[in-house]
């Protein structure tokens, strides 16, 4: 670790913590685990790198920043990143092992029913969000905004019938009669 004046640092790896290379960093707080991880930080607190390069991704100094997986970078304090980006760019599964290659967050929970399923962020331009249940397609909303469900929409509550003023007889008309 090449930290130099910096205090409650911890690094674990080749390089981790360096300092931009220039052999001395002055963070405070700092976790890093992983070849090159935190290598850039040279100021900031409180952050944590885990992960090969995982680092800033900014030479502002940043706090409680976290950046998790190989090449992930984090760019803003108080933000948790996960993976890296562009080619280095991974999904997400949240009690799945296998979440969908072409989506950047798989949620799905099979034990408590809380989540049942969703996708979020399609990476490769299909659609913006994918609602599943038991990997069955349910709903989805595509690149355009446009919307589809299975079973239609329901829209509990709203109510279209008001009363209007009418000419002539209120005898001669009967709901739902439109003029």
């Amino acid at each position: 670790m090449g930290n130099s004046t910096g205090n409650f640092n911890t690094a674990l790896g080749t390089s981790a913590l360096f300092g931009s290379g220039n052999g001395g960093s002055s963070g405070s707080g700092a976790t890093a685990v992983g070849s090159n991880a935190g290598y850039s930080q040279v100021v900031g607190t409180n952050n944590t790198f885990v992960g090969y390069k995982a680092d800033v991704g900014t030479s502002v100094p940043l706090t409680n920043a976290t950046a998790i997986g190989a090449n992930a970078l984090v760019s803003a304090s108080n933000a948790l990143i996960l993976g890296g980006t562009g080619p280095n760019a991974v999904t997400v599964g949240i009690g799945t092992a296998t979440p969908y290659n072409d989506y950047a967050l798989v949620v799905d929970s099979v034990s408590s029913g809380v989540i049942n399923g969703g996708v979020v962020s399609n990476a490769t331009g299909g659609n913006i969000y994918l609602g599943m249940t038991n990997g069955t397609h349910k709903f989805r909303v595509d690149l355009n905004g446009v919307t589809y469900a299975d079973g239609g929409f329901q829209s509990s509550g709203a109510d279209f019938a008001e009363s209007f003023a009418v000419s002539g007889q209120r005898s001669g008309y009967e709901p739902g009669d439109l003029r």
